[in-house]
């Protein structure tokens, strides 16, 4: 057999993506196995031609194993039925021990087909990556035992589970599934955790945490997290428990959806409710995506009103976000332009103008989902922000119109795929924000039109498809 130098072997590994392809290299020889066991447990996903059984008894025979992987990727969850086969409760008695407290616990812990997920988390000692698809089967068992592990730290075989976790990602399995935000709340109490991402979050009926064994509140500045992302949530009191959690949040984004609580209930957009939350970040955000992706009309514009769906509060939502003065160390902005300016005026005492509620330290500036119909009051505005650039916002270097309305090209019919490549800038949109465009070469700033939200189509100027829905 030829022998491959150690760099080489190194390199084939690492251009091989599929974890289960990688691990086919543990059986070429023992020298082999070796060498790259180490490297190939480091990242390991789990795919439809795995599971968890097989790892979490790998790592309980073999404890370096589970000291190895450092990313954990489980795209779907799914279990053997013939669990009894494979199942030997004195393999991982001692590692549940510390998790009992009557003899039911423990009884609970093997009777239980969904722990395996919380075997296999607890044995990972120096775990730093996860990256799950939320499932519902006894999430509440699960629950409980990361708020056990938050909240009093365990000591298994010598070392602390989930002491080394810096990121999580858990995505729901379709836009239309929902989770409430408590169930996530331990993971903001983790000590290492710096980013969580999150797919479905809601805030309605969190109510039946009430009576959890284990207090799932989250104690202002308690947590060390970095940065949250949230995609197609609809989160009515803007997270501002996690939010106001963070010590330091530097990143936030946050991409709506009208659907809360597997579609019991639609709630609009509440940008303020946002604002009150990220005010406690005031001092450490530098990045903010506020529902520049997401759905920006309310349940009453999508026609909803029939349908015995309700809209949550009885007070009337205000479109305006509020005031960024405050929000010194901000970097960049993303945000609907209907939520950025006050369009109706309400708040007179700030006014309306950009120059009036954006901090000077923006270099990166996107007016989200900018309607035709606001062309009027945006171009003006844009003008005299850079009019004052030099003066009051001498670090701004990119701005960015994403356009609400796009048109088809001649000659392209519209697909079903909703092809963005088969849309362009409206020749009439390029016109309007033209001295806009010069101003910016000028004042060395970078100008561009983007169209990575949802918007509508136009052909010949008139609509003929809205791609934002619920």
């Amino acid at each position: 057999m030829i022998a491959f130098p150690t760099d080489i072997i190194l390199m084939i590994v690492d251009a091989i993506d599929e974890f289960k392809d990688r691990r086919k290299l543990l059986q070429v020889c023992r020298s082999w196995r070796s060498l790259l066991l180490a490297k190939v447990y480091s990242k390991v996903t789990l795919d439809n031609d795995e599971s968890l059984v097989p790892l979490a008894h790998a790592t309980r025979l073999n404890r370096s194993l589970g000291a190895t992987v450092r990313e954990l990727r489980i795209p779907n969850l799914f279990y053997k039925d013939d669990k009894n086969d494979i199942y030997d409760p004195e393999l991982f008695r001692e590692l549940i021990q510390p998790f009992t407290v009557t003899p039911e616990d423990l009884t609970e812990w093997e009777n239980v087909l969904e722990l395996w997920l919380v075997l296999v988390l607890v044995s990972l000692e120096n775990l730093r990556y996860l990256e799950m698809r939320h499932y519902s089967y006894c999430w509440n068992f699960t629950l409980r035992t990361l708020a056990q592990l938050a909240s009093s730290p365990v000591c298994v075989w010598g070392y602390t589970p989930l002491s080394h976790l810096e990121e999580v990602s858990i995505m729901s399995e379709t836009v239309s599934q929902n989770f409430p935000a408590a169930r996530f709340a331990p993971f903001f109490r983790l000590p290492t955790l710096r980013v969580f991402r999150a797919a479905g979050v809601h805030e309605e009926h969190e109510g039946d945490y009430a009576l959890f064994p284990i207090s799932l509140k989250l104690e202002p500045k308690s947590s060390q997290v970095r940065k949250i992302i949230l995609d197609h949530s609809n989160c009515r009191r803007g997270m501002i428990e996690y939010v106001s959690s963070c010590a330091n949040l530097e990143y936030f984004e946050y991409q709506h959806s009208n659907a809360a609580n597997h579609g019991d209930a639609w709630l609009d957009f509440r940008p303020q409710r946002f604002h009150a939350a990220l005010l406690t970040q005031k001092h450490s955000l530098r990045v903010l995506r506020l529902n520049d992706c997401g759905v920006t009309k309310g349940v009453d514009d999508l026609g909803m009103e029939d349908e015995g769906i309700y809209s949550g509060d009885d007070v009337e939502i205000e479109p305006w976000f509020g005031s960024l003065v405050d929000f010194t160390e901000l970097r960049e902005l993303r945000i609907p332009v209907r939520n950025l300016l006050n369009l109706n005026h309400r708040h007179h005492g700030l006014g309306s103008s950009l120059e009036k509620i954006l901090p000077c330290s923006l270099e990166y500036l996107c007016l989200a989902k900018t309607d035709q119909a606001e062309f009027d009051t945006v171009e003006p505005q844009l003008r005299s922000l850079l009019a004052l650039q030099g003066k009051c916002f001498p670090a701004l270097r990119k701005l960015v119109i994403q356009l609400y309305q796009m048109e088809l090209l001649p000659g392209k019919e519209l697909s079903s795929d909703n092809n963005k490549g088969d849309c362009q800038v409206p020749h009439g949109t390029k016109e309007v924000f033209e001295e806009v465009r010069r101003m910016c070469e000028t004042k060395g700033v970078e100008f561009s039109f983007a169209h990575d939200g949802e918007y509508q189509v136009l052909a010949d100027g008139k609509l003929i498809r809205d791609t934002e829905g619920a």
